[in-house]
Protein backbone atom coordinates (compact mmCIF):
# COMPACT_ATOMS: atom_id res chain seq x y z
CA UNK A 1 0.00 0.00 0.00
CA UNK A 2 1.29 3.39 -1.07
CA UNK A 3 1.78 6.42 1.78
CA UNK A 4 -0.72 8.91 1.97
CA UNK A 5 0.58 12.50 1.13
CA UNK A 6 -1.10 15.39 2.52
CA UNK A 7 -0.69 18.72 1.57
CA UNK A 8 -0.06 21.82 3.98
CA UNK A 9 -2.94 22.94 3.77
CA UNK A 10 -5.05 19.83 4.04
CA UNK A 11 -2.63 18.99 7.39
CA UNK A 12 -3.83 22.12 8.63
CA UNK A 13 -7.49 21.71 7.90
CA UNK A 14 -7.25 18.07 9.60
CA UNK A 15 -5.54 19.26 12.88
CA UNK A 16 -7.93 21.74 13.08
CA UNK A 17 -10.69 19.27 12.84
CA UNK A 18 -9.43 17.23 15.44
CA UNK A 19 -8.61 20.17 17.84
CA UNK A 20 -12.19 21.14 17.32
CA UNK A 21 -13.14 17.52 18.00
CA UNK A 22 -11.72 17.71 21.65
CA UNK A 23 -12.88 21.16 22.10
CA UNK A 24 -16.20 19.25 21.61
CA UNK A 25 -15.52 16.76 24.00
CA UNK A 26 -14.48 18.95 26.99
CA UNK A 27 -17.60 21.16 26.37
CA UNK A 28 -19.80 18.01 26.51
CA UNK A 29 -18.19 16.77 29.74
CA UNK A 30 -18.43 20.50 31.31
CA UNK A 31 -21.90 20.36 30.49
CA UNK A 32 -22.63 16.81 31.87
CA UNK A 33 -21.01 17.85 35.27
CA UNK A 34 -21.44 21.22 35.75
CA UNK A 35 -18.20 21.89 36.36
CA UNK A 36 -15.11 24.08 34.92
CA UNK A 37 -12.55 21.62 35.99
CA UNK A 38 -13.03 18.11 35.91
CA UNK A 39 -9.35 16.84 36.39
CA UNK A 40 -6.22 17.22 36.75
CA UNK A 41 -5.17 18.01 33.12
CA UNK A 42 -7.99 21.23 32.71
CA UNK A 43 -5.91 23.19 35.44
CA UNK A 44 -4.10 22.19 38.10
CA UNK A 45 -4.50 24.82 40.57
CA UNK A 46 -7.97 25.24 39.54
CA UNK A 47 -8.61 21.70 40.10
CA UNK A 48 -7.39 21.74 43.64
CA UNK A 49 -8.80 24.65 44.15
CA UNK A 50 -12.13 23.73 43.42
CA UNK A 51 -11.26 20.51 45.76
CA UNK A 52 -10.45 22.68 48.74
CA UNK A 53 -14.11 25.07 48.11
CA UNK A 54 -16.22 21.47 47.90
CA UNK A 55 -15.04 20.02 51.42
CA UNK A 56 -15.44 23.49 52.83
CA UNK A 57 -18.63 23.40 51.10
CA UNK A 58 -19.82 20.28 52.57
CA UNK A 59 -18.47 21.15 55.97
CA UNK A 60 -20.94 23.94 56.08
CA UNK A 61 -24.06 21.90 54.93
CA UNK A 62 -23.56 19.89 57.94
CA UNK A 63 -23.25 22.80 59.97
CA UNK A 64 -26.48 23.70 58.55
CA UNK A 65 -28.19 20.91 59.02
CA UNK A 66 -27.15 21.15 63.00
CA UNK A 67 -28.27 24.55 62.98
CA UNK A 68 -31.24 23.57 61.56
CA UNK A 69 -31.70 20.68 64.15
CA UNK A 70 -31.07 23.41 66.80
CA UNK A 71 -33.60 25.61 65.31
CA UNK A 72 -36.73 22.64 65.91
CA UNK A 73 -35.63 21.61 69.28
CA UNK A 74 -35.78 25.55 70.21
CA UNK A 75 -39.52 25.49 68.51
CA UNK A 76 -40.41 22.16 70.34
CA UNK A 77 -39.52 23.47 73.68
CA UNK A 78 -41.20 26.87 73.62
CA UNK A 79 -44.19 24.76 71.99
CA UNK A 80 -43.78 22.45 75.60
CA UNK A 81 -43.56 25.97 77.62
CA UNK A 82 -46.25 26.79 76.25
CA UNK A 83 -48.54 24.40 77.20
CA UNK A 84 -46.85 24.15 80.71
CA UNK A 85 -47.85 27.50 80.52
CA UNK A 86 -51.75 26.80 80.03
CA UNK A 87 -51.58 23.66 82.49
CA UNK A 88 -50.58 26.10 85.02
CA UNK A 89 -53.53 28.61 84.18
CA UNK A 90 -56.15 25.77 84.51
CA UNK A 91 -54.45 24.70 88.22
CA UNK A 92 -54.45 28.30 89.08
CA UNK A 93 -58.25 28.33 88.22
CA UNK A 94 -58.99 24.77 90.13
CA UNK A 95 -57.26 26.31 93.21
CA UNK A 96 -59.00 29.53 92.92
CA UNK A 97 -62.31 27.41 92.97
CA UNK A 98 -61.38 25.30 95.46
CA UNK A 99 -60.46 28.39 97.50
CA UNK A 100 -63.96 29.90 96.50
CA UNK A 101 -65.68 26.54 97.72
CA UNK A 102 -64.02 25.92 101.20
CA UNK A 103 -65.05 30.03 101.70
CA UNK A 104 -68.83 28.86 100.72
CA UNK A 105 -68.38 26.09 103.65
CA UNK A 106 -67.13 27.74 106.04
CA UNK A 107 -69.74 30.02 105.83
CA UNK A 108 -72.32 27.36 105.59
CA UNK A 109 -71.11 26.02 108.67
CA UNK A 110 -70.89 29.30 110.79
CA UNK A 111 -75.28 28.77 110.67
CA UNK A 112 -76.39 27.10 113.72
CA UNK A 113 -78.73 24.73 114.21
CA UNK A 114 -81.44 23.38 116.67
CA UNK A 115 -81.11 20.32 117.68
CA UNK A 116 -84.08 17.29 116.61
CA UNK A 117 -84.72 15.84 120.11
CA UNK A 118 -84.77 11.94 119.16
CA UNK A 119 -82.87 12.58 115.59
CA UNK A 120 -80.41 9.63 115.03
CA UNK A 121 -78.31 8.76 111.97
CA UNK A 122 -81.01 6.28 110.94
CA UNK A 123 -83.54 8.20 111.39
CA UNK A 124 -81.50 11.09 108.77
CA UNK A 125 -80.76 8.66 106.60
CA UNK A 126 -84.08 6.75 106.34
CA UNK A 127 -82.88 3.52 107.79
CA UNK A 128 -85.60 1.32 108.85
CA UNK A 129 -88.98 3.19 110.01
CA UNK A 130 -88.00 6.88 110.94
CA UNK A 131 -89.44 8.28 114.49
CA UNK A 132 -88.23 10.63 116.70
CA UNK A 133 -89.02 10.76 120.92
CA UNK A 134 -90.47 13.82 122.54
CA UNK A 135 -89.82 15.45 125.69
CA UNK A 136 -93.59 15.28 126.62
CA UNK A 137 -96.83 14.47 125.00
CA UNK A 138 -99.43 16.41 124.28
CA UNK A 139 -102.91 15.67 125.65
CA UNK A 140 -101.47 14.58 129.13
CA UNK A 141 -101.54 17.60 131.15
CA UNK A 142 -103.82 18.28 133.80
CA UNK A 143 -105.48 21.70 135.09
CA UNK A 144 -105.56 24.82 132.72
CA UNK A 145 -102.89 25.06 129.87
CA UNK A 146 -101.57 28.38 128.58
CA UNK A 147 -101.13 28.43 124.72
CA UNK A 148 -99.52 30.51 122.76
CA UNK A 149 -99.39 30.73 119.18
CA UNK A 150 -97.02 33.42 117.43
CA UNK A 151 -97.96 34.21 113.71
CA UNK A 152 -95.63 33.00 110.97
CA UNK A 153 -96.06 32.44 107.02
CA UNK A 154 -98.23 29.28 105.99
CA UNK A 155 -100.45 27.36 107.96
CA UNK A 156 -100.23 24.70 111.09
CA UNK A 157 -102.45 21.53 111.60
CA UNK A 158 -103.64 20.14 114.86
CA UNK A 159 -105.58 17.37 115.26
CA UNK A 160 -108.86 18.53 116.96
CA UNK A 161 -110.29 16.05 119.09
CA UNK A 162 -106.82 15.55 120.52
CA UNK A 163 -105.67 19.10 121.13
CA UNK A 164 -108.55 20.52 122.39
CA UNK A 165 -108.37 18.19 124.91
CA UNK A 166 -104.96 19.27 125.42
CA UNK A 167 -106.16 22.53 125.73
CA UNK A 168 -108.91 22.31 128.48
CA UNK A 169 -107.30 19.51 130.44
CA UNK A 170 -109.37 18.62 133.48
CA UNK A 171 -110.17 22.85 133.90
CA UNK A 172 -113.44 24.65 132.97
CA UNK A 173 -111.80 27.32 131.32
CA UNK A 174 -108.08 27.85 129.27
CA UNK A 175 -106.60 31.06 127.87
CA UNK A 176 -104.79 31.53 124.53
CA UNK A 177 -102.57 33.63 123.57
CA UNK A 178 -102.77 33.79 119.85
CA UNK A 179 -100.92 36.25 117.70
CA UNK A 180 -100.56 38.45 121.13
CA UNK A 181 -104.24 38.61 121.43
CA UNK A 182 -105.40 36.53 124.64
CA UNK A 183 -108.19 34.31 123.93
CA UNK A 184 -110.33 33.15 126.67
CA UNK A 185 -112.48 29.59 126.04
CA UNK A 186 -114.87 27.88 128.29
CA UNK A 187 -115.23 24.38 128.25
CA UNK A 188 -118.53 23.27 127.49
CA UNK A 189 -119.54 26.00 125.45
CA UNK A 190 -116.65 26.72 122.85
CA UNK A 191 -115.60 23.29 123.00
CA UNK A 192 -119.09 21.71 122.05
CA UNK A 193 -119.08 21.97 118.06
CA UNK A 194 -116.08 22.31 116.00
CA UNK A 195 -118.07 25.65 114.58
CA UNK A 196 -118.76 27.01 117.87
CA UNK A 197 -114.99 27.07 118.67
CA UNK A 198 -113.84 28.21 115.69
CA UNK A 199 -116.53 31.42 116.20
CA UNK A 200 -115.32 32.09 119.82
CA UNK A 201 -111.58 31.92 118.50
CA UNK A 202 -111.89 33.89 114.75
CA UNK A 203 -114.01 36.73 116.72
CA UNK A 204 -111.91 37.24 119.60
CA UNK A 205 -108.92 37.44 117.28
CA UNK A 206 -110.72 40.04 115.07
CA UNK A 207 -111.64 42.25 117.89
CA UNK A 208 -107.90 42.36 118.74
CA UNK A 209 -107.15 43.42 114.91
CA UNK A 210 -105.01 39.96 114.59
CA UNK A 211 -104.60 38.70 111.20
CA UNK A 212 -104.73 35.15 111.96
CA UNK A 213 -107.35 32.91 111.09
CA UNK A 214 -108.41 29.83 112.82
CA UNK A 215 -110.61 27.22 110.91
CA UNK A 216 -111.18 23.39 110.94
CA UNK A 217 -111.25 21.09 107.67
CA UNK A 218 -111.27 17.41 107.23
CA UNK A 219 -111.55 17.11 111.36
CA UNK A 220 -108.58 19.57 111.60
CA UNK A 221 -107.90 22.90 113.45
CA UNK A 222 -105.36 25.43 110.80
CA UNK A 223 -104.14 28.37 112.14
CA UNK A 224 -102.93 30.47 109.01
CA UNK A 225 -100.19 33.83 109.82
CA UNK A 226 -99.20 36.14 107.45
CA UNK A 227 -96.58 37.43 109.61
CA UNK A 228 -93.20 35.92 108.78
CA UNK A 229 -90.18 33.89 111.31
CA UNK A 230 -92.73 33.37 114.23
CA UNK A 231 -93.11 30.01 116.05
CA UNK A 232 -96.30 27.76 117.07
CA UNK A 233 -96.58 26.60 120.65
CA UNK A 234 -99.01 24.82 122.58
CA UNK A 235 -98.02 25.05 126.38
CA UNK A 236 -94.88 27.05 128.05
CA UNK A 237 -92.13 24.57 127.49
CA UNK A 238 -90.49 23.30 124.67
CA UNK A 239 -91.95 19.91 124.51
CA UNK A 240 -94.98 21.75 123.58
CA UNK A 241 -93.69 23.57 120.50
CA UNK A 242 -94.91 22.80 116.97
CA UNK A 243 -92.08 23.49 114.20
Amino acid sequence: MSDITLSAATRQNLLSLQDTAALLSTTQTRLSTGKKVNSALDGPVNYFTAQNLNSRSSSLTYLLDGVSNGIQTIQAANTGITKLRGLTDQLKSVAQQALSASNAFTAKASVSSTSLNGAIANNLLSVGPTSATSDGAIGSASGNLAMTLTAGTGSATLDTTANIGAIFGSGNSTTVSLDGVNITLTKGIDDATPAALTTSINNQLKAAGSSVVFSIASNKAVLTGTNDGGVFQIGTDTATQLL
